[in-house]
């Protein structure tokens, strides 16, 4: 039972990352809309992560027990869809 619950919650985290992923990509589609830099997302990802390494946060590096994706994983896929228009 506890082995169902472990996968169940695993494929929930999974699907609010995914979530949280096309909500940077539609975040990013609204500041090319709106004239403003949309690398702009990614530089105030990296500023957070860095914030968060001097505070001792660990978070950055794992995501598996977030409902968010980790900064490293937001900052890589943001710079795909800026680069490539390569989505999740």
């Amino acid at each position: 039972m506890k082995l169902l619950y472990t996968i169940l919650q695993s494929s929930d985290l999974q699907a609010q990352h995914s979530r949280e992923y096309k909500a940077d990509q539609f975040a990013i589609g609204l500041m090319k809309k709106v004239g403003y830099d949309p690398e702009a997302m990614s530089r105030l990802c990296w500023r957070w992560a860095r914030y968060q390494l001097k505070t001792g946060d660990r978070l950055i590096f794992n995501d598996k027990r977030s409902t968010h994706p980790s900064l490293l994983k937001r900052v890589s896929a943001i710079n795909r869809h800026l680069n490539w228009g390569v989505t999740q």
